[in-house]
């Protein structure tokens, strides 16, 4: 078993019951919205509007910031997904280009 299946598949055993009662009824927060928008995005058709939906999702769970959207949450994703540098500066400069072109469809 590939090793990050087997870590995904201990996270859903672990935290799986608890995340699946986050409803917008019980629970208006980071988590349970980033969930709701990544959940509806995977079946969203257009692709740009699925994307929009992802990257929100994204800056919900790791953005706080008002200023510098983009490099912040590149970073922090960043920092969360990857603890070798080079392997971090390549998931950073991948999360930049998201969300550009995240940006370019929304405005």
């Amino acid at each position: 078993m590939d090793t990050l299946q087997g870590e995904a598949l201990k996270f859903g055993e672990r935290f799986g019951p608890r995340l699946a009662q986050l409803t917008l009824n019980q629970s208006f927060n980071r988590l349970s919205s980033a969930l709701r928008l990544y959940t509806h995005a995977l079946d969203l058709v257009p692709s740009d509007v699925a994307l929009v939906a992802f990257m929100t999702a994204l800056e919900g769970l790791f953005s706080v910031a008002t200023q510098e959207l983009s490099f912040r949450l590149a970073l922090a994703v960043a920092w969360f997904l990857e603890p070798e540098l080079h392997q971090r500066r390549v998931i950073f400069d991948e999360v930049r280009d998201l969300y550009a072109s995240r940006s370019k469809i929304v405005h």
